[in-house]
């Protein structure tokens, strides 16, 4: 009897590590036409709706076509225009970055992995921007919508800026501009991100 019963507890044991394993959702990415599409689990959901009820995601169209083109021949494993997927905390567990707004400001965000559950940190923010109202030119073309990227390297990060002794995240780096005859505005340049102590931390401005 007692054999019977330890069969039916390490049975029991069993099942019900499988339906936790189950029910572990991960976040994913597609493409549907031309845009990309962010799906999270339902724990990243929750607590988004918690947070902020009204933000969203600034859509691909939302970004100009030098930066869409950053994106062109990835897989879409991690990063779209508007969203990175990676492990900020280094707990083993997706979180993900999010650029988006709500009604009255721009929002960069970050889905965090905290014990059995997500929450949301502000990780950057700013006054509301239009994207159809941002016009920059490329090589002389007009260029209109958000300009940057994302990228979990730091690879245009300067040795004088970079930060060994706090954990790099991501960056945004933002490309080369130029005037509409074609003379060039700007060299462009990165900001990183680091995580310490469970706060995002923004260093300066790295020109290319």
């Amino acid at each position: 009897m007692k054999i019977m019963r330890w069969i039916r507890h390490i049975l029991l044991l069993a099942l019900l590590m499988l339906e936790a394993n189950a029910q572990v959702q991960l976040p994913t990415l597609s493409r549907e036409g031309g845009n990309s599409v962010l799906t999270l689990s339902r724990e990243m959901e929750s607590a988004l709706q918690r947070f902020k009820p009204g933000f969203k995601t600034w859509k691909s169209a939302d970004y100009s076509i030098s930066a869409r083109k950053g994106f062109a021949g990835d897989s879409l494993q991690s990063r779209t225009p508007f969203a990175l997927i990676l492990d900020a905390n280094k707990d083993g567990k997706p979180d993900v970055i999010l650029d988006g707004h709500d009604d009255s400001n721009s929002l960069l965000l970050c889905l965090l992995s905290h014990e059995q559950d997500y929450i949301v940190e502000i990780v950057d923010s700013s006054h509301l921007i239009v994207p159809s109202q941002t016009v920059d030119f490329k090589e002389g073309v007009k260029d209109t919508g958000l300009c940057y990227i994302f990228s979990r390297t730091c690879i245009w990060t300067s040795e004088k800026n970079f930060d060994p002794h706090k954990t790099f995240v991501f960056q945004i780096v933002f490309p080369q501009r130029t005037d509409s005859a074609g003379k060039l505005a700007n060299d462009g340049g990165s900001v990183s991100y680091y995580f310490e102590k469970g706060k995002f931390i923004r260093g300066d401005f790295d020109p290319l």
